[in-house]
């Protein structure tokens, strides 16, 4: 019997390194361990056993046996490169590039060490280094792909991404097959915003390496921006799948998690990105804009300072941390986190789009403006800024420009559920039912789990059975209806009401209604006294003794005022069906003139206020030659004697309802913004009871300022209060305004689907359905 031929040391290194490079890890090490044993002090096996132990995915034990090899053989400098790259994968960033420094001290010219030593710069942010190093690293070694891989990435860190871009394509040209490259190209050309050539790049990415969990991280970012959320989706949790513990792979799943409305979802998503990397500030702020959508604002805003406080220079940062601000009404600090956005990060679409939000949520439309069209600018690729730039054109009455922006988004993305809703809300304001119903439809399809669009289709239609295909629907989203938000839940709770109510079954419609505006009121900080008691200091401290000859001389506006729901849309209507009238809708302009003269009507403004003022409504007039503009701010009630002031030959009139009727069409109504106090019974009877002084107020000090109009003196006798209405105006008669529902113009308020109807008197006295419901208004108002 031959005896088994004895194995020197040389072979079974030898043997284990080709265990090593056929990936054969476990037999590697059990070979470089028995040589260990015995001989400890052979520092080729126990520099092998650190590489086995790295791609094992034992780092620790890499790094101890890496630091064995460097102390044994002191001069070698692939064991002092290779230790260095154990330390920076272990964050000990300093000790490697120690490790680096004194492999290149061994030889200066071992191009791999100049390579790494780039990569560890590169991730301490020492961007101009780290290009050094790998240049160093490509004059030592022209063809090195890796170090052209790393030149790039400090390059692109640099601003310099044309630079980047070509040195990753030099990389390609010596590795045909690196993934990386490809990769990181696609993600220079996304922060270019060249999103079509991203996704190609990343798509190359993927080709050559399925397992690249960058690859399809980078991938979907690019559809996500390309409007593809549904797809990203999908893209993300692959390289999650890949890598469990990739943090960003996480946040921007999250990110496109909220874009689909799947808040608590995206809550979750963000959380494991923090989970994974506690200080990575953009999943604190993503995880800020689920909660805040799920109404957990104590969290939301917990969220947003923990990314502050990580990131005082981080832009987004200051931008979520700001939008919470507002939510909560603390607009000193909104205001200063917005700002100071601004000046860190000038030239970034993603602050853009944040900051518009925030804008808008405060009422600075001109400026949301200016911050959405300069994301458009930013990023002329992405559909969601032309979304968001039509949703703010909504609120300045501008339907051309929202159509034309609305049909932008969708020639970028065609299944853009948003942008179809959006148009079918265009419709609907321009009086087109038909076309708004097949929008809507179409919305829904293509987006049949998002509760929002069926607030739009139940102004469309009469549910008269309780086997309705529609009522089922949103019925069946019930249950899961927490998942997408408050706002969605709210959206779901009023288009059943409305179904309900079509159904005559009152007690249930008021269960939803009721539901919705609870819901609606958790959202919002407002304090009922505090806004009853500015009212009542305008009564208070309101000069209408300003001379009315100090102001401007214009007979052009038409104030029609009062509270919302009290016919104000009806008799604007009435106005703008006369040729000369121009119907200009709810404007915020009179508020505007105010803040940019210093916030109030004074004797030495007035006539700038009121010149100013006249300059913007006529830009307005599509006709060019209108001679009276009216301007249907519910609101500006409260402003009588100002506007009295700054315009002395100003037409105010002041629509009035009965008082039940007014509070409970407002509790019936999801307004866009402000009117905080209609979604709690009480608050709203006490906002009336504060209306109602201020208009006596007005009464009594500037009686012949205007003229009341009552909404059931108006569908009663329509002609009677038609005329009176044009006379009042100053034109001479005009048998349209007889027929206002025949008069084609855009109107954007809650009752554009009440004006293109016949005047007709069914809600006169309307509340009486719910009586038993609505004690608390009618003990306020009655």
């Amino acid at each position: 019997m031959t005896a088994p031929r004895t194995v020197t040391i040389n072979e079974a290194f030898d043997i284990g390194v080709q265990h090593l490079q056929a990936g054969n890890l476990m037999v590697a090490d059990r070979t470089f361990r028995d040589i260990l044993t015995n001989m400890p002090d052979y520092y080729p096996a126990r520099h092998m056993l650190g590489l086995t132990c790295y791609h094992r995915g034992q780092l620790q034990d890499a790094v101890h046996s890496l630091r064995e090899a460097a102390t044994q053989a002191p001069d070698d400098c692939e064991i002092a490169n290779h230790h260095g790259i154990m330390l920076s994968e272990s964050g000990a960033y300093d000790a490697a590039l120690a490790e680096y420094d004194r492999s290149i001290a061994i030889n200066p010219d071992y191009p791999d060490v100049h390579s790494n030593r780039a990569n560890t710069l590169w991730i301490l942010k020492r961007y101009a280094d780290a290009e050094n190093a790998a240049r160093r690293a490509i004059a030592l070694r022209p063809d090195f792909a890796d170090a052209y891989l790393n030149l790039g990435n400090a390059l692109v860190e640099q601003s310099r991404a044309e630079e980047a871009i070509a040195a990753w394509h030099q990389a390609l040209t010596f590795n045909p097959t690196f993934s990386n490259a490809w990769s990181n190209i696609g993600n220079a050309h996304r922060d270019l915003g060249r999103l079509h050539d991203a996704e190609e790049s990343c798509r190359k990415a993927i080709a050559l390496d399925e397992n690249n969990a960058q690859g399809w991280c980078n991938l979907g970012n690019a559809v996500r921006d390309l409007g593809r959320s549904v797809e990203a989706e999908d893209y993300y949790r692959r390289a999650t799948a890949i890598k469990p513990d990739y943090a960003v792979a996480h946040h921007n799943l999250a990110i496109a998690l909220i874009d689909q409305m799947k808040l608590a979802d995206a809550a979750v998503s963000a959380k494991y990105a923090v989970t994974f990397d506690p200080a990575y500030v953009e999943a604190w702020s993503s995880m800020s804009l689920a909660l805040r959508e799920l109404g957990r604002l104590r969290e939301a805003e917990d969220a947003a300072r923990r990314a502050v406080s990580l990131k005082p220079d981080s832009a987004e940062a200051q931008v979520d941390f700001g939008d919470v601000m507002l939510m909560a009404e603390r607009f000193d600090e909104a205001e200063l986190a917005l700002n100071e956005a601004l000046r860190l990060k000038p030239d970034s679409t993603r602050v853009y789009m944040k900051l518009a939000a925030a804008q808008e949520r405060a009422g600075r439309i001109d400026d949301a403006l200016s911050s959405i069209d300069r994301a458009i600018d930013l990023s002329p690729e992405m559909p969601d800024p032309y979304y968001r730039k039509a949703g703010i054109l909504f609120i300045k009455n501008d339907l051309d420009s929202v159509r034309d922006n609305v049909d932008r988004a969708l020639a970028l993305k065609p299944d853009f559920a948003h942008g179809i809703a959006m148009q079918a809300e265009i419709a609907l304001s321009l009086g087109n039912e038909a076309d708004a119903l097949d929008h809507i439809r179409r919305a829904i399809t293509m987006a049949p789990d998002i509760p929002g669009p069926y607030l739009t289709l139940v102004k469309l239609k009469k549910f008269e059975s309780a086997d309705d295909a529609d009522l089922a629907a949103m019925h069946a989203l019930e249950p899961r209806i927490k998942q997408f938000g408050q706002q969605q839940e709210i959206s779901l709770y009023f288009a059943l009401y409305k179904a309900y109510e079509d159904l005559k079954d009152y007690d249930r419609a008021f269960d939803y209604l009721r539901r919705g505006n609870d819901t609606k009121r958790k959202t919002i900080f407002f304090d009922i006294d505090d806004a009853c008691k500015q009212l009542d200091d305008i009564a208070r401290f309101a000069s209408p003794a300003i001379a009315k000859n100090l102001g401007y001389d214009s007979d052009i506006p038409v104030f029609i005022v009062g509270m919302p729901r009290s016919g104000t849309t009806l008799t604007e209507q009435i106005l703008s069906s006369h040729p000369d009238v121009y119907g200009a809708g709810e404007l915020h302009d009179f508020t505007v003139c105010e803040q940019l003269f210093g916030g109030r009507v004074t004797p030495d403004n007035a006539a700038d206020i009121g010149h100013t003022y006249i300059e913007r409504i006529r830009k307005l007039d599509k006709t060019g030659n209108a001679k009276r503009i009216t301007d249907k701010m519910p609101g500006n009630f409260s402003r009588i004697g100002m506007i009295a002031a700054a315009l002395p030959h100003a037409k105010i009139i002041h629509c009035r309802r009965d008082p039940v009727d007014t509070g409970l069409s407002c509790y019936k109504q999801l307004f866009a913004r402000g009117q905080y106090w209609s979604y709690d019974l009480d608050e709203l009877g006490q906002y009336y009871q504060a209306y109602t002084r201020m208009m006596q107020h007005w009464r009594d000090t500037i009686p012949d300022a205007f003229i009341e109009i009552d909404y059931e003196d108006t569908v009663n006798d329509l002609e009677s209060q038609a005329r009176k209405l044009i006379d009042y105006i100053g034109l001479p008669w005009n048998d349209a305004c007889l027929k206002p529902h025949e008069h084609k113009r855009a109107v954007i308020t809650a009752s554009k689907a009440q004006v293109i109807k016949p005047v007709y008197k069914t809600a006169v006295q309307s509340w009486r359905k719910y009586e038993s419901h609505i004690q608390p208004l009618i003990n306020r108002v009655s």
